[in-house]
């Protein structure tokens, strides 16, 4: 049942109906029928492999004490224990605890430019549980990888998914759907999106979420020569950041110019720029948008 080596009290829970157990695990271990890790964990070498057959229930209760001895409140727990925990929860169908698992993963994954990986679980998952968060993951991969019309669908289906409760959740996707539209030159639909997302961050004060919507329209304005248009947003992104106080020393630092990507705007309009800039003359501002 177990791929890696797991604390004694995982083995004992799902093996609670075994007669006499500490006894037979020891005789396992000295037969050689269990393995025993450096750190005191148990597993049955890969070479005696055990065909459990339809097992629902013992995988299930596997998957819940693994999340409990493994990820629930313990940090850091690996990634190839979130893997397993994940196996054996797709096994016996924990939806709660596939869908969480598979969603820290992948939120990891896509930082560090492992679409494929995301992917793969996430479609593996969502079979399971049509989890919101997994389909907005999901999307995000498919636009990495240039899959955009794919991409739009599972937006679209996230959105759908997406309980009205949870208005950050909603916002973002929101943004990433008008961001794909900007990407497929959509802008108009682009920057009706990005409304959308805009008056939900502003509603519950994220002031995040708000910047990186304003960031995005500002920069598709002045791609397309609205330059007034652009100005305001970039103010009010610059009075956003503000108020999160994201500050970083001026030593050693970048220009603020070099920060905005708006240095061809400011050959064009370089007091109007500098004004909107002006509250941030003493120490630049860091983010990521």
């Amino acid at each position: 049942m177990f791929e890696l080596p797991v604390p004694r009290e995982a083995l004992v829970t799902v093996c609670a109906g075994i007669p006499q157990l500490e006894e037979q695990l020891a005789r396992a271990v000295s037969l050689g029928l269990l393995e025993v890790s450096p750190d005191g964990g148990l597993r049955v070498p890969r070479i005696l492999p055990l065909e459990l057959g339809e097992n629902q229930g013992l995988f299930k209760e596997a998957a819940e004490v693994l999340y409990r001895l493994w990820w629930e409140g313990v940090e850091p727990s690996t990634e190839e224990q979130g893997l397993e925990i994940h196996r054996l929860a797709l096994e016996g169908k924990v939806e709660e605890i596939a869908g969480e698992i598979a969603y820290r993963l992948t939120n990891y994954w896509i930082k560090y430019s492992r679409y494929q990986e995301a992917i793969q679980i996430c479609q593996q998952t969502i079979g399971l549980v049509a989890d919101y968060r997994l389909l907005h993951n999901l999307a995000n991969a498919e636009l990495y990888l240039g899959e955009v019309e794919q991409a739009s669908k599972d937006y679209q289906q996230a959105l759908v998914n997406c309980p009205v409760a949870d208005e950050e959740a909603r916002a973002t996707i929101i943004h990433n759907l008008g961001h794909l539209k900007s990407k497929t030159g959509d802008i108009p639909a682009a920057l009706t999106l990005y409304e959308q997302s805009l008056k939900i961050t502003e509603g519950i004060g994220d002031l995040q979420g708000k910047a990186k919507t304003l960031h995005e329209m500002g920069s598709l304005k002045a791609d397309t020569g609205d330059i007034p248009a652009a100005l305001t947003l970039w103010k009010a992104l610059v009075t956003c950041r503000v108020r999160q106080q994201l500050y970083m020393n001026w030593e050693g630092s970048k220009p603020i110019l070099e920060i905005f990507p708006l240095r061809s705007l400011f050959l064009k309009e370089p007091c109007n720029l500098m004004n909107a800039l002006v509250t941030c003359r003493a120490k630049p501002l860091l983010y990521n948008v």
